[in-house]
């Protein structure tokens, strides 16, 4: 009887190790250390592709030589922003034997040419794709030739690839979010599959968008699939961000009311929640400083891709320095890989009121606190958001501690190595007031206040600790807010 059935037993055994083997060589490629920094073009330059009338914005190897020229030049590159991303509208229209190739005249010499550009001067290469058959400029996309383009872009020398979702299977033939969430599934599991095959050429970091295609709803998004199947190592969650604070502080809102949906993903995969737009965009506008800054801050908190949209050959000083504020980028590259937990003013925590009941906030309010743990927990960083249009805000937090502190530090101070704390005791200057708190059962608190804070501004602070006596490694609470 048992040998009678062994056949099918041995094909179905089969089945499932073949299975498993699919999903064990779709795991990521490249284990990302921390999330990516560079320079990505659409935010600027879009899909502008007449260099006979802008020449030196046109989607060209000119642009994308002179942008790694910049970010070496300017310093950017020292701060950590090594890597240049072609976006949209690079290929000709047409495949060459079933491969894809750039646009002969504005890429004469071809993307491996390129590669070998930034390769030399220390940078890396990003390329763009997408998973439909047409990208989202009506380029060939890589629905049925994942296999091929994966293979093109390891030998050409390419070390990022990011994925868009526009035009799989046409779209229009899509009956339900089902049957849409599917195909997405589909497509990027293959593409993953075929960077897997040829990861004896190369290894390449995977950014997907496939998450900002199948709505806004944080809970519903496979995100373990989107790592552990399809090998994304960075995924697009939201809306495409535009260069005025109406957008960016959408994406934000987004982020509180889904922070710990957000938090729930693989160890090594990062949410992206878009392009920085410190810089000029595509329009020529900026944000106010203010806002470019808040924007820094909120992405290294939540552990962001640092990907500058704007022009980095003429950013002015003042932003340039927004974008290479060690103190900021340590915290968004910290070596856990972990995103800041919202503690003031986001969906699911306590009411910022003195409530007894300390009721759950139903929805985000305007003024809000992040906490990231740092250094394996030798300290804390605390981003203070007032996302108010009109009002100046004094936000109030007290954090419980749980050991010695040996500095407060304003990351964005001009003196960051100043003590705010007086090595726990307080301190009071014009925009912080912070004081040590001490309960009869020798627990201690830090009652923080970040001080009259304009419209759409914030503050960071990054609380540093000593080890306890038995020089472990400390673990620090939570804490009660009021503003």
């Amino acid at each position: 009887m048992l040998l009678h059935h062994l056949p099918r037993l041995l094909l179905f055994l089969s089945t499932i190790s073949s299975h498993v083997l699919l999903l064990t060589l779709a795991d990521p490629v490249v284990d990302l250390a921390a999330p990516t920094m560079g320079f990505m073009s659409w935010e600027r330059f879009r899909c502008t592709i007449d260099c006979n009338d802008d020449p030196t914005h046109c989607i060209s190897e000119q642009l994308y030589q002179s942008m790694a020229d910049a970010l070496v030049l300017h310093g950017y590159a020292a701060a950590g922003y090594t890597q240049v991303s072609i976006d949209d509208c690079w290929t000709d229209h047409q495949r060459f034997q079933g491969r894809l190739q750039a646009d002969p005249t504005r890429f004469p010499h071809g993307i491996a040419a390129l590669a070998d550009y930034l390769h030399a001067a220390g940078l890396t290469l990003g390329i763009y794709g997408d998973a439909g058959i047409q990208t989202c400029g009506h380029y060939p996309g890589s629905q049925g030739y994942e296999d091929i383009d994966a293979r093109t872009f390891a030998e050409w020398g390419v070390d990022y690839i990011k994925l868009d979702g526009c035009h799989i299977d046409d779209d229009a033939t899509t009956t339900s979010s089902h049957e849409q969430g599917n195909k997405y599934r589909q497509r990027y599991v293959a593409f993953g599959a075929a960077m897997a095959k040829v990861s004896h050429i190369r290894n390449m970091t995977f950014s997907c968008s496939w998450p900002a295609y199948i709505g806004d709803n944080e809970t519903d998004k496979p995100f373990d699939v989107m790592y552990h199947q399809a090998g994304c190592n960075t995924w697009r969650n939201f809306k495409d961000i535009d260069n005025h604070w109406e957008s960016l502080s959408e994406i934000i809102l987004h982020w509180a009311d889904y922070w710990h949906e957000l938090q729930n993903i693989p160890t090594g995969s990062f949410n992206d929640a878009d392009m920085l737009i410190v810089g000029d965009d595509h329009y020529g506008t900026m944000l106010p400083r203010p806002q470019a800054q808040l924007q820094m801050g909120f992405w290294a908190m939540i552990a962001s891709p640092l990907l500058i949209g704007g022009d980095v050959r003429t950013i002015p000083e003042e932003y340039r320095k927004i974008l290479v504020n060690q103190h900021i980028i340590a915290v968004n590259q910290d070596v856990s890989r972990k995103q800041a937990y919202c503690v003031v003013g986001c969906k699911g925590t306590t009411n910022t009121d003195d409530d007894a009941f300390e009721e759950l906030r139903t929805t985000s309010a305007l003024k809000q606190v992040w906490s990231k743990t740092l250094q394996g927990g030798h300290s804390q960083a605390l981003g203070f958001f007032n996302l108010q249009e009109d009002d100046d805000a004094t936000i109030q937090y007290i954090y419980q501690l749980e050991g010695v502190v040996a500095q407060c530090v304003d990351l964005w101070s001009d003196d960051p190595n100043k003590d705010l704390c007086a090595q726990g005791k307080g301190a009071t200057t014009q925009q912080w007031d912070i004081h040590l708190l001490t309960k009869d059962d020798n627990h201690y608190s830090l009652q923080i206040q970040a001080l009259e804070m304009e419209p759409t501004s914030h503050r960071m602070l990054r609380i540093d600790y000593y080890c306890d006596n038995s020089n472990q490694q400390l673990t620090f609470g939570g804490g009660q807010v009021s503003e």
